[in-house]
Formats: C-alpha cells, structure tokens, sequence
C-alpha cells in the first residue's frame, strides 16, 4: 500500500472480457447483475471513472490507458470471471508504479511562515488526487 504522500500509477495493457456488443453499449442497465466484470475503486470516492464496475473489453476505458491515484485509499480491482462456457474472459494485464508526489500529510509549525504545495506545483495537478494536509500548530498555554 502507498503512503499518503504518494500516488500509484496503473496502466492497462489488456483486459480480457468477452461481452456481446449490445450488452456492453446499449445494456448498461444490466451491468450490475453480470458475474463477468473488472471493477475499480480507490482515490477520491466521488470520481467515476476509478470507482466504477466496468464489463467490456473496451480499454482504454480510461484517458491515455492509465489511472494515476493518490495513496490516501487503496486502489483496489476485482475481477470476476463466471466460469461460462463458451466466455473468452482471458483475465487482465497491468503495469503500476508508486511515485512519491507529496500529497498530503501532517505540517507542523513553530511559528515561521512554512509553505505547503499540492502535487507537482506549479505543473498542472494529477488527475484523480485525493491529498489531506493536516496544519498543526502548537498549543497556546
């Protein structure tokens, strides 16, 4: 598992799902009931695209075929796979990396002035950051 201070980068290589067509595009209602499926969740609990059960083949299935994520939460994939005959489903393929990208975490201050950055300023932010910074200050007696 990833620190708070960093962030997991995962890229997939291949997804091996076999679903009819107009299950997979035009059935979307029924994809919570599938036993055939790769499901993702981690990050910031409201963005889609990481928090989602997903049931094509269709990869990428996220922009330029990876997901970089904080280690604020786990970043976890269930792939499920029924058994039936005459399924393809070929299990997945995936490449990751833990980055150290200073999101988040405990800054403590003796009174100076101290300066806290988000991920990679003053470069754009990471997509799908979840950073907690807690600002602790002394006591006063």
């Amino acid at each position: 598992m990833a620190t708070p201070q960093q962030a997991v980068r995962i890229k997939f290589k291949f997804i091996g799902l076999h679903l009819d067509i107009l299950t997979c595009f035009y059935r979307r209602d029924s994809h919570a009931t599938l036993e055939d499926y790769i499901e993702l969740s981690g990050g910031q609990p409201t963005i889609e695209t990481i928090n989602k059960r997903y049931a094509c083949a269709r990869y990428p299935f996220v922009p330029e075929e990876e997901i970089v994520t904080s280690g604020v939460r786990p970043f976890e994939i269930t792939y499920s796979a029924s058994g039936e005959v005459g399924k393809m489903n070929k299990g997945f393929v995936l490449e990751y990396q833990v980055m150290d990208v200073g999101c988040g975490g405990t800054y403590f201050t003796d009174g100076e002035a101290k300066a806290v950055t988000s991920p990679g300023y003053p470069d754009s932010y990471l997509s799908h950051m979840y950073c907690v910074y807690y600002l602790s200050v002394p006591e006063v007696s």
